[in-house]
């Protein structure tokens, strides 16, 4: 973890214990796996689907032509999200800590409420 400041900056996959979530190290170990071999797999859809577009384009296949071109999109799409995951996991969590807890904002209102 990174110290700015006296605060520390959690990524999304640092929050939980081992106390708190039993196989939580498993778990992202897992997931961090992963992540390599499915960019792995759209890469290899994507050179597929490439084929099958130029197939279908040369031999005047229509129907080979447009599955090559929607898997292209597919897998082009599929690499975005699975690159972007990280980000948008860590920019979520970082929304939802930023949302107060509603039972403390009403604690706050009636606290104010009783000091004037």
């Amino acid at each position: 973890m990174d110290r700015v400041k006296g605060v520390y900056l959690a990524g999304p996959l640092d929050g939980g214990s081992q106390q708190d979530i039993p196989g939580l190290s498993t778990f992202k170990g897992i997931v961090l796996g992963i992540i390599p071999w499915a960019l792995v797999a759209c890469v290899l859809a994507f050179i597929v689907g490439a084929a099958f577009w130029a197939v279908g384009s040369f031999s005047g296949n229509s129907q080979h032509s447009g599955s090559g071109k929607k898997t292209l999109v597919i897998s082009l799409v599929a690499a975005l999200l699975v690159g972007a995951a990280a980000v948008m996991v860590g920019w979520f969590n970082d929304r939802g800590k930023a949302v107060a807890d509603p039972a403390s904002s009403a604690a706050t209102a009636v606290y104010a409420t009783l000091d004037r």
